[in-house]
C-alpha cells in the first residue's frame, strides 16, 4: 500500500476514533450525560468536584453548573411562593453504601429489593454531584410528592433549568429505579427540553443519540 494511502487510512481510523468516543458522552465522567446505574457503575475513588449551592437543606453538594443552575430554580419556586428544600444531594461511595446497607435491613436482607429504592454502592447518581433529591419543606421522599404544589411545578419547569426527573414514572423497566418525582438530575437546559419533549428517560436519551452518531459515521464512510 502506499505511503497516501496509509496516511489517508490513519486518518479515517483517527476520525472515526474520535467520533465513536464523541458519541459516548454517556461513558464519560467528565460528562453531563454521563448514565450511572446498576449496569454502568463508578468507582469508589471517583470524586467529583463540588461546591454548596445557597439553597435551603441539609445536603447541598453538586458540581458547580449543576449548583448554579439549582439555585435559579429554588429562585424561581420561591417567586412562586414555593419553599423547596434539598433533602439529598452529593454522596460519597462510603456514604451510599452505608444507606444502601439500611435499606437491605429494612428489606429483610434483600438486596434485589433495596435496589429498587436505592441505588447499589457505586450506582447511584448522587455520586455524580449532579443530582439532588427536592422536596418541600415537611414533605416526604414518597411518590405523593407528584401531587404537591412543589411536585407539579417541578414537574412542569424543572427543565428551565437544565433538570430532568431522572426517574419518571412508567420507565422504571428501563431505569430499575421506582418512580422518584424528587429526584432530579442536571443534564443542561437544551438536552433537559429535548428529553422532556420527547417523553425519554436518560437511557433512551443517550441511546438515541448515540445510534445517530454511528449513522452519522456510517454515512461519511459511504461517501
Amino acid at each position: 500500500m502506499s505511503f497516501p494511502a496509509l496516511l489517508s487510512l490513519s486518518l479515517c481510523f483517527s476520525m472515526m476514533s474520535a467520533g465513536f468516543l464523541h458519541s459516548m458522552p454517556d461513558r464519560d465522567p467528565a460528562s453531563t450525560l454521563f448514565v450511572v446505574n446498576t449496569s454502568y457503575r463508578i468507582s469508589g475513588d471517583f470524586i467529583p468536584d463540588v461546591r454548596s449551592a445557597g439553597v435551603p437543606g441539609q445536603s447541598r453538594h453538586l458540581q458547580a453548573e449543576a449548583a448554579h443552575a439549582l439555585e435559579g430554580l429554588f429562585a424561581a419556586a420561591k417567586q412562586e411562593q414555593l419553599n423547596l428544600y434539598s433533602k439529598s444531594a452529593y454522596r460519597s461511595y462510603g456514604r451510599q453504601k452505608v444507606i444502601f446497607g439500611r435499606k437491605v435491613n429494612a428489606n429483610k436482607g434483600s438486596e434485589e429489593k433495596a435496589n429498587l429504592y436505592v441505588a447499589l454502592p457505586g450506582a447511584s447518581e448522587h455520586q455524580l454531584g449532579l443530582a439532588a433529591d427536592i422536596i418541600g419543606r415537611g414533605d416526604a421522599l414518597h411518590p405523593k410528592f407528584a401531587d404537591t404544589a412543589e411536585g407539579r411545578w417541578l414537574a412542569e419547569n424543572a427543565h428551565r433549568y437544565g433538570f430532568i426527573i431522572r426517574y419518571p414514572q412508567g420507565k422504571e423497566w428501563i431505569t430499575g429505579i421506582q418512580y422518584e418525582p424528587w429526584h432530579l438530575r442536571y443534564v443542561g437546559k437544551k438536552v433537559a427540553e429535548e428529553m422532556l419533549h420527547a417523553g425519554l428517560s436518560l437511557e433512551e436519551y443517550t441511546s438515541k443519540k448515540r445510534a445517530e452518531h454511528y449513522q452519522y459515521l456510517l454515512n461519511l464512510n459511504k461517501d
